[in-house]
């Protein structure tokens, strides 16, 4: 079910405006959503930075080993600016991976718990959009695909070097420009991701909107009294309000 429906279903059902509705049935659509939404972020962001971290690791272990232990009959040794792009690169890597884990670790203690409102559910939905806009495409986001391409040029170096080309200068070109291009290619997905953030994020201020416009009701402006001390009379209390 597509997130823009669910108001025009639950005013279809109850024949009810969403703003004067405390409706339990939309509230658990919204959860619903926002925990596929919750899943699906998980899964296609989350799930494979972690997996390419820890294979980026592994490579980076396996040639440190098999460069540390190379024999003398090779054209060169290891030396210590070996060690320095191995380290550098390394610690590129845990970076990314553990920005990572904090975040979606901060984000997630607000979020795997069902909302005690309508209202908090919808803050929550907001919530978790400006979530997966800010690590999509946000500067946490391009921050840590710049240290990714910084260790790929670097694991790049050494495994030329490991292969036996002491100063593998081309590579660094080729790598880098494929780095180059596959920022540039991103840009354009990141505008795109935005642009899909920002349209399922109006739908949810829109009800929230909604809420807001009769939130004097939750007051019972009926059982307040006037400047004359007498009682408010609603011009229409056939209805009264949830919110």
């Amino acid at each position: 079910m597509l997130l823009e429906e669910l108001p025009a279903i639950r005013e279809t059902q109850t024949k009810r405006p969403v703003s004067l509705v405390n409706d339990f049935g939309l509230h658990l659509e919204l959860y619903q959503n926002r925990q596929r939404a919750r899943r699906r972020h998980f899964w296609g962001s989350y799930l494979i930075g972690f997996i390419c971290s820890l294979l980026g690791l592994v490579g980076l272990f396996v040639m440190f080993v098999l460069f540390f232990f190379k024999g003398p009959a090779g054209s060169f040794l290891m030396n210590s600016w070996d060690d320095v792009a191995f380290i550098v690169a390394a610690i590129s890597i845990v970076y990314c991976a553990s920005s990572m884990y904090m975040s979606r670790r901060k984000h997630e203690q607000d979020q795997s718990v069902f909302a005690p409102s309508l209202r908090r559910e919808i803050e929550r939905g907001i919530a978790q959009i400006d979530f997966e806009i800010s690590t999509d495409s946000g500067w946490s986001a391009w921050r840590n695909a710049a240290f990714t391409g910084l260790a790929t040029i670097l694991g790049s170096w050494e495994f030329c070097r490991l292969t036996g080309d002491p100063r593998p200068w081309d590579v660094i070109w080729v790598v880098g420009g494929i780095v180059v291009a596959i920022f540039a290619a991103l840009v354009p997905v990141s505008r795109l991701s935005v642009k899909e953030g920002q349209r399922r994020k109006r739908v949810l201020e829109g009800l929230l909107a909604k809420l807001d416009e009769n939130s004097a009701g939750s007051w019972n402006v009926a059982a307040l009294p006037n400047s004359a001390g007498e009682p408010h009379i609603l011009a229409s209390p056939k209805e009264k309000p949830l919110w």
